[in-house]
């Protein structure tokens, strides 16, 4: 986990905007779990907070939830798939149907002449749901109070190279990339920032952000009850990030943003 801090310090200093594409590509991290309301306790102990909520028709429960921290959205939804995904909202659906490698189409749900969904296996083990969207919306741009500036998406993944050409295909362009301390890259496309990792020791997927006065942000963390999984100092013994479990899955990195 130490080195991903120093990978993800080399990315805040290269990071920059991706080139115009022509396609809108929104991305969000889909969540499946079972209790809705102990992970949106946790999420909201890290700057999240509800902007939209789908109730089941007939029942008494939420059937999705989707919540923000000003960057990007995280919507939580009672489902049978397993592990965390991430759902894309494009205005050309078929222009993507085209460029994804075949190999990685999992399933297409198709409407006579049009497509419903694209079931996408990206390299690393994070499934993706592809859906059209004509309109759509994105974030308002702030910092997140509680841990700061969004970095990236984290992914483990054993071929980098691969990775970075299946990315490519939904029209993510590299922002950084490192050799040491090992093999890494970071892509953006809109308002989402994926970061690929072939350390062996990744822990993951993660949401991985960067903060002032860090100290202080991971104690109020623990002081509203988290413990962190790992803490990351430096050679001089001094706390410059933690890692946190989410209840289901999930892993947020808090990061010193200097």
């Amino acid at each position: 986990m130490k080195v991903l801090f120093v990978t993800l310090f080399v990315v805040l200093i290269c990071q920059g905007s991706a080139s115009a594409q022509q396609h809108f590509l929104n991305t969000r991290v889909l969540i499946p779990c079972l209790d809705m309301t102990r992970y949106a306790a946790f999420l909201e102990k890290f700057g999240f907070h509800t902007s939209s909520q789908l109730g089941v028709p007939n029942e008494a429960q939420t059937a999705l939830l989707r919540l923000t921290d000003g960057q990007i959205f995280l919507t939580l939804m009672r489902a049978e798939f397993k592990g965390v995904h991430l759902a894309m909202f494009t205005d050309d659906i078929a222009a993507y149907e085209k460029q994804i490698p075949k190999a990685a189409i999992a399933n297409i749900d198709r409407n006579g002449s049009s497509i419903d969904e694209i079931d996408i296996s990206a390299p690393g083990g994070v499934g993706i749901f592809m859906h059209p969207s004509p309109v759509s919306t994105l974030p308002d741009s702030v910092l997140n109070e509680k841990i700061g500036a969004f970095v990236e998406f984290s992914i483990g993944v054993t071929n980098l190279d691969s990775a970075i050409t299946f990315w490519k295909s939904l029209g993510y362009q590299i922002t950084s990339q490192q050799a040491k301390p090992y093999p890494s890259a970071t892509l953006k496309k809109d308002n989402f920032v994926i970061g690929l990792h072939t350390d062996p020791n990744f822990d993951g997927p993660a949401l991985s952000y960067a903060t002032t006065n860090v100290v202080t942000k991971i104690a109020l963390i623990k002081a509203s009850g988290i413990e962190p999984i790992t803490t990351i100092q430096n050679n001089k013994g001094e706390t410059v990030g933690a890692s946190f479990q989410a209840p289901e899955g999930l892993i947020v990195n808090v990061y010193d943003l200097h």
